[in-house]
């Protein structure tokens, strides 16, 4: 397997979370608004803080927004170039109230479609994670076959309220 691409990496794991994270609405804003120069600007952005040698050139990103894909949440899907590394990202989806409310934090959430590497039988397979506010990575195990319906299906189900539990 090769090495992991850094530019990518940090990309999918920080510059986007973080971003994310921190001005929910106005990230989903320029996502819906101007996806292509946003997502430019920061591919950009984080190619300035890896060395010459690691920098990726601008290609293979898209997006794909869905307004209220959960009442009340936008979804913004960025597809990735394609991983050729373990921890390397297809897919990293945001979400987020598409405005906000009275001034107050919005709760955002974010989710990766990872390629990961089975010690078992030596061959890769897809791992859902994501990060938290906290900037802690999430491990939710085997994730969906790497398209782009099946990944966005299951963040839209992970976004649904359950039952009595709150949104």
């Amino acid at each position: 397997m090769a090495d992991v691409r850094l530019h990518h990496y940090l990309f999918a794991h920080r510059q986007l979370p973080g971003t994310l994270f921190s001005a929910p609405a106005r990230t989903m804003q320029l996502l819906r608004d101007e996806p292509d120069r946003f997502l430019g600007v920061l591919w950009a952005n984080t190619g300035e803080r890896v060395p010459d040698r690691d920098r990726l050139p601008f290609g293979g990103l898209g997006t794909r927004y869905q307004a209220d894909a959960v009442p009340g949440i936008d979804l913004a899907v960025v597809t990735m170039p394609e991983p050729v590394a373990e921890t390397e990202a297809w897919f990293v989806a945001l979400a987020a109230a598409p405005v906000s409310v009275d001034g107050a934090v919005d709760p955002a959430r974010c989710f990766t479609l990872e390629l990961g590497w089975s010690v078992m039988d030596d061959r890769p397979y897809p791992v859902l994670g994501g990060w938290d506010a906290e900037n802690r990575h999430l491990n939710f195990g085997r994730g969906p076959e790497p398209t782009l319906e099946a990944f966005t299906v299951e963040v839209v189900d992970r976004l649904a309220p359950r039952g009595d539990a709150p949104p």
